[in-house]
């Protein structure tokens, strides 16, 4: 992170907001969600009293977008609470590969072996 550590407050201020107002909506939908996750292993769930005090801990609220058509979609803001700004960008700039496709898949085309 760009930034020092966030205080006590900050922490404190970031659990009392809790999720936004939108997860309220879907419920039933993010227990879900949640509950296959942990089912997956993919996440493990602590109580906020074991992690508060974490080196480094940044909270960002949850939130739950409606998908027309299909099931909502779940999300976290972490625009809300600065993380996208004080993240440092250390992974290579080959990692991301959002918005290259295209050159990716013409590059591996010139490149294959005919």
């Amino acid at each position: 992170m760009s930034t020092p550590p966030w205080s006590k407050e900050q922490v404190d201020a970031a659990l009392q907001r809790g999720a936004h107002k939108s997860c309220m909506d879907y419920l039933g939908f993010l227990e879900g969600e949640f509950a296959d996750m942990i089912a997956k292993a993919q996440w493990v769930v602590l109580p906020e009293s074991s992690v508060r005090d974490l080196p480094g801990l940044r909270i960002s609220p949850p939130g739950c977008v409606p998908q027309e058509g299909r099931r909502p979609r779940w999300i976290v803001d972490y625009t809300w609470s600065l993380v996208n700004n004080e993240t440092l960008p250390l992974a290579p700039k080959e990692a991301m590969q959002f918005g290259q496709a295209l050159d990716r898949v013409l590059r591996e085309i010139l490149l294959a072996d005919p």
